[in-house]
């Protein structure tokens, strides 16, 4: 677990895993009892809104006008806290839905796949953990979720979502175009001397769109694609082999995403940072998705898939001698 989770004593509990048979019922139900709140809700904050109109504008003519505004407030207010409580209903039963995923889908995916693995949903990677990147796009606070921390092959590793957002002009805040997706950190024992950036030539990918190469590869598809940047020149051709350029953009392709790279050394530590701008959270339901019982191995399919290329990029990575072998 992050310092940040050990700061305040964020500890992980595990509930034992149910048979596909008990997750679906119990899905089912919180399923259900969620489309009941949300048509409660908004039954309730149509009748708060319709109400208060109805008596605004057709007042009662007995009534003195201080009792008339009790009234008035009244209705508004307890139709306005059914609305607040079906609300936090609909919510409790959304983190039940969520709850019941991770404990019984999620973990198990990731303890098939890694090694050792500590999986905290409701924590995310830090603007500390990113900083010496050189990719963060701003030094505020990110939103995320599902942070990972383990190893893979023998590889340390950390990841979670997280989702940077930013402010317009007219001051509304842009949920997507800098940066929503997952966060890959390796540590490795390869020092670099300098840091050495890759970019994706496209918008949204951490980077500026179109912008020139430091340096350029024999690769004529990958240079297209891709922007790099070092202080340092031939580290470019120890890291980025023909046969890992090839595997980055199959890799890329896969994942449906923009993809960025930032090989760095902070402090005593070596770092491989891997970014992937999806515009998604993996390990996440949408929110009107009907479970059924036959739906369950599909769900755990789609989980393990979500983090196969993040994998795939390790195993790509693992090939190069120069990176791992000492």
């Amino acid at each position: 677990m992050s310092e940040y989770a050990k700061k305040f004593g964020i500890t992980i509990v595990e509930e034992p895993v149910l048979y596909d048979s008990m997750l679906y019922l119990r899905l089912k139900k919180a399923t259900n009892k969620r489309r009941l709140y949300t048509v409660l809700e908004g039954f309730f904050a149509f009748c708060t809104v319709a109400l208060g109109l109805l008596i605004y504008v057709f007042p009662p003519k007995d009534l003195p006008e201080e009792v008339f505004a009790t009234v008035f407030i009244i209705v508004i207010f307890v139709f306005g806290t059914a609305t607040a409580l079906f609300e936090h209903d609909k919510k409790t039963e959304n983190w039940k839905i969520k709850r019941l995923l991770h404990d019984n889908i999620v973990r198990g995916a990731l303890k098939e796949t890694f090694e050792t693995m500590q999986f905290s949903p409701g924590w995310h990677l830090q603007p500390t953990e990113i900083a010496s990147s050189g990719l963060a796009p701003y030094r505020g606070m990110p939103a995320g979720s599902d942070y990972v921390k383990g190893s893979y092959k023998g590889v340390p590793f950390v990841f979670s979502n997280l989702h940077f957002t930013t402010t317009n002009n007219d001051g509304e805040t842009k949920s997507m175009g800098i940066f929503k997706g997952q966060w890959l950190i390796l540590e490795v024992d390869r020092v670099f001397k300098e840091r050495l950036i890759l970019r994706e030539k496209s918008e949204g990918a951490l980077g500026e769109i179109g912008l020139k190469s430091v340096v350029e590869t024999e690769n004529i598809a990958f240079n297209r694609k891709f922007q790099i940047s070092t202080d340092d020149p031939l580290n470019v051709f120890l890291i980025l082999t023909p046969n890992l350029m090839e595997e980055i953009i199959a890799i890329d392709r896969r994942a449906n995403a923009r993809t960025c790279m930032s090989f760095v050394t902070s402090g005593d530590k070596n770092y491989i940072h891997i970014t992937f701008h999806n515009n998604m959270e993996i390990f996440n339901i949408p929110a009107n998705h009907k479970f059924t019982y036959g739906c369950i191995p599909a769900i755990r399919g789609r989980m393990k898939s979500e983090i196969q290329y993040m994998t795939g990029m390790i195993d790509a990575l693992l090939k190069n001698d120069y990176l791992f072998k000492k």
